[in-house]
């Protein structure tokens, strides 16, 4: 993703930190009514109501979209349905989510697209593939890549690279592999290449618009980067360091050291004035000035004071903001219920995941003694909106 283009190695890195320290757990927005769960090595899935409705038997799963999960069986990746019955034989090496009905499926080194009953309906034919959105997906095409390959950097063609090296960029900010030459296009439905793969980066579309970048050329001095609409028609040229995704009409971009947001046009919508500024959730977006934390709308007005020491995104109404205790809160600031850390996964589907250790209420304080008197590690439950534990996701 290219969220922000020139600062995308410095988040790199923090990303890196971070899925080294905690797994991700944060379950996609809009995905299905079934929420992972983890025992023994295995995944299955549970209800919202902490209901084992898939026993773990999956050595790894993704989260359900149109009645599909895709699962690791047996070496190879299929999809599950609703029931926990094989839909969509485990016969590929890798698979994403069918966000719009269609699911990027690899066999061998290329990808392709399969529908809900398992068809291929766009042959794999790609060095990577990701998920429809708005009705086009990003394609990756490659002839060469260096990668590090038992310990010496080792130049590969597209049909002698080891599968690893066949992952969409941007996807696994820990690692994901570029070719030398790569370039980014887009296709519809049919399969129909719709933008050529002109681009040596892509952000996904969002409210009809995407981020990306040519080639740098030595003989070029105006900006490289540009937004794009769904024809692949420039809307406006980047002229500013960095710009993010467009959410709720309006898209960070950075000057100097300071963040703002740009409409849809590209004209300055909230004057550069903070030293980070997240995308709009909940028509709200964080926000830091002088190192404090708060909440403004679309019309940069303040709704939460900047009176925090770090703030996280919301999500289904709910966010996280933090002073000497962490606080879950509602749009208006007012304190939901307390916790304890600073590891935190959104709300989806009226749920969230959270380390047991961290919960600060009567059961989270339970669950604490009660692991000290076991002498076990703290595993991860889900809660509901009140704080509240629903199910148990695992260890």
């Amino acid at each position: 993703m290219i969220s922000r283009i020139i600062t995308l190695a410095i988040w790199a890195v923090a990303a890196c930190w971070a899925c080294s320290v905690s797994p991700d757990l944060a379950r996609r927005p809009g995905a299905g009514p079934l929420f992972k769960i983890y025992r023994a090595g295995k995944f299955g899935f549970m209800d919202n109501h902490g209901n084992v409705v898939i026993e773990p038997r999956f050595d790894e799963a993704r989260d359900f979209f149109h009645g599909r999960a895709a699962v690791h069986w047996k070496g190879k990746v299929g999809f599950v349905n609703e029931q926990g019955q094989m839909a969509i034989p485990a016969r590929f090496d890798d698979a994403r989510d069918f966000l719009e009905e269609l699911a990027p499926v690899r066999l061998g080194r290329l990808w392709g697209y399969i529908d809900t009953n398992g068809t291929m309906v766009i042959q794999p034919q790609f060095q990577a593939a990701a998920e429809f959105r708005e009705g086009l997906a990003r394609f990756y095409v490659w002839n060469t890549i260096t990668l590090n390959h038992r310990g010496s950097k080792t130049k590969f063609t597209r049909d002698t690279a080891p599968e690893y090296a066949f992952q969409p960029p941007h996807e696994d900010p820990c690692g994901s592999p570029r070719g030398d030459d790569g370039r980014f296009g887009f296709i519809d439905k049919r399969g129909a290449v719709v933008i050529q793969p002109n681009f040596s980066d892509a952000g996904e579309f969002h409210e009809g618009l995407a981020t990306v970048c040519l080639p740098e050329s030595r003989d070029s001095a105006s900006p490289r980067c540009t937004v794009i609409d769904r024809r692949g028609n420039l809307v406006f040229p980047i002229t500013t360091r960095a710009v993010g995704e467009f959410s709720e009409g309006l898209a960070t971009f950075t000057v100097g050291k300071y963040h703002g947001f740009l409409d849809r046009t590209g004209r300055v919508a909230i004057e550069p004035q903070y030293e980070f500024a997240g995308d709009f959730h909940d028509g709200l977006a964080r926000v830091r000035q002088e190192w404090k934390w708060g909440y403004i709308d679309t019309r940069g007005q303040q709704v939460i004071p900047l009176q925090y020491r770090s703030a996280w995104d919301f999500s289904e109404g709910i966010g996280v903001a933090c002073n000497s205790v962490c606080t879950y809160i509602d749009r208006t600031g007012s304190r939901v219920f307390p916790i304890f850390g600073s590891t935190f996964w959104g709300f989806s589907g009226g749920l969230a995941p959270v380390m047991e250790n961290q919960l600060f209420t009567w059961q989270g304080l339970w669950m604490q003694l009660r692991n000290r008197l076991l002498r076990q590690e703290p595993g991860v439950v889900y809660i509901d909106k009140s704080g509240s534990i629903v199910g148990f996701y695992g260890r």
